[in-house]
């Protein structure tokens, strides 16, 4: 058998026949197919975490670590004895605070129901006890005063008893008092006025006319007034400012001090300053207006002063004022010898800022003396 396939010789030029093609058996070949609608949503989603699926897992279980024991000492909760015995302090200070005010309230109710009410429904009848002018040098402005504390005692009362069906027994654990104090005690100043004018008051009750002498005597006698006259009531509204400050210290004595910002303590303190400002200018202006009678009392009793000369002028400041005895020799003497002589002159020395004055008394009423003369020169 010839073979089909003939190798070339560099030797012939004719063209020879091409060697017929052999195909090789068909294979089938699969071609990529377009991609169906859910293989293409299946690759464009995007993943949903459900916070469902993580509560179906079953959790676990959480392993508790064993704490550290702290080389410091745990503090005890229990009050110290000291803590404990301020805490009662502080109480006892608290309720004697609303004691003595439900006190003084109740004393103000005695002077408006039982003096001054029947005194004001007298004005309007035939025989009145005393005038408008009279019952003001007396009273001044007791309503402001007695309205103020009715106030004050209510707020008070609301503070420390909630419940008014307990007011006989104290608040074992009261709240503070210095909001309340801070907010009421500006208004103390009302004192002013009655203060200024309660020199005269007890000068006229000391003198009163006779329908109302007899009215105060029947009045005093009521068991309600506890043996005690009207001057003793009104006695008792001048001393009540100072003993808010004695009260306050007390307070302030037995209260914490904060070591940061400002507490309690800081807030007290300034109520207590309040008072004793206030306190303070009460006892200048009671002062100043008793040296004011004074020295009128002692104008009118002096005679042969020039008419134009007055001790009690705008701008006239009086700096000191003492007796004087001046013996038969011109001097001025002092100790037992004092008045004994007949011939001894008795003044009343006045040193103003502007003017000195020197008035002859007649009589002496009291042996020693502080003021020495000699030469015109002021010795003490």
């Amino acid at each position: 058998m010839t073979p089909r396939v003939l190798f070339p010789s560099t030797d012939s030029t004719t063209n020879l026949p091409a060697a017929p093609i052999t195909h090789l058996p068909f294979r089938r070949i699969s071609l990529p197919s377009v991609p169906s609608s859910s293989l293409l949503s299946a690759q464009h989603r995007q993943s949903v975490a459900s916070f469902a699926s993580f509560d179906s897992l079953p959790e676990e279980p959480v392993v508790k670590r064993p704490k550290r024991r702290s080389l410091k000492r745990k503090q005890s909760r229990t009050p110290a004895p000291e803590d404990i015995a301020r805490e009662a302090k502080r109480t006892k200070v608290i309720r004697e605070f609303w004691d003595t005010e439900r006190s003084y309230v109740q004393g103000l109710d005695l002077v408006h129901d039982h003096f001054l009410t029947p005194i004001i429904a007298s004005l309007d009848s035939s025989r009145p006890l005393l005038t408008r002018t009279e019952l003001t040098t007396i009273f001044s402005n007791f309503i402001d005063i007695w309205n103020f504390h009715h106030a004050f005692f209510s707020a008070l009362t609301a503070l420390l008893h909630p419940s008014l069906t307990h007011l006989d027994v104290p608040n074992p654990n009261p709240p503070p008092l210095s909001a309340l104090l801070l907010s009421h005690f500006p208004y103390l100043s009302l004192y002013t006025p009655f203060i200024t004018a309660f020199p005269s008051s007890i000068s006229f009750l000391s003198r009163p006319p006779a329908p109302f002498a007899i009215f105060l005597r029947t009045q005093e006698r009521d068991p309600r007034c506890g043996q005690l006259k009207l001057t003793d009531w009104l006695l008792s509204i001048v001393q009540r400012c100072p003993r808010y400050v004695l009260l306050l210290k007390e307070l302030i004595h037995v209260e914490r001090r904060e070591k940061e910002g400002e507490g309690e303590w800081d807030r007290l303190g300034k109520a207590l300053t309040l008072v004793e400002k206030v306190t303070s200018s009460l006892n200048t202006s009671l002062h100043a207006h008793a040296h004011t009678l004074s020295l009128l009392a002692l104008q009118r009793a002096t005679l042969g002063l020039p008419p134009t000369l007055h001790f009690v002028q705008p701008g006239r400041t009086l700096i000191f004022r003492a007796p004087l005895v001046i013996d038969s020799g011109g001097v001025a003497i002092e100790g037992p010898a004092i008045g004994r002589g007949r011939r001894d002159r008795i003044c009343e020395f006045l040193l103003f800022d502007d003017i000195l004055g020197m008035a002859r008394l007649r009589s002496v009423h009291s042996a020693r003396f502080p003021l020495v003369h000699s030469r015109g020169t002021c010795y003490r």
